[in-house]
């Protein structure tokens, strides 16, 4: 049986930048009117980062 390393909880850095990059990646799309599927990030989906957002 194969074991997963422990989950390392993000610190408040990578996490400021994981959102900016997903504002950024979600701009572009409906600029460009893309069609585009974003996955949704655990954290950012707790603090309803995603729920004015149409994926």
């Amino acid at each position: 049986m194969k074991h997963n390393p422990p989950v390392k909880e993000l610190d408040d850095t990578m996490k400021d930048l994981l959102r900016n990059i997903n504002r950024c990646c979600m701009k572009i799309s409906e600029q460009q009117n893309l069609n585009c599927e974003f996955k949704k990030l655990d954290f950012l989906e707790a603090e309803g980062f995603y729920d004015d957002k149409k994926n």
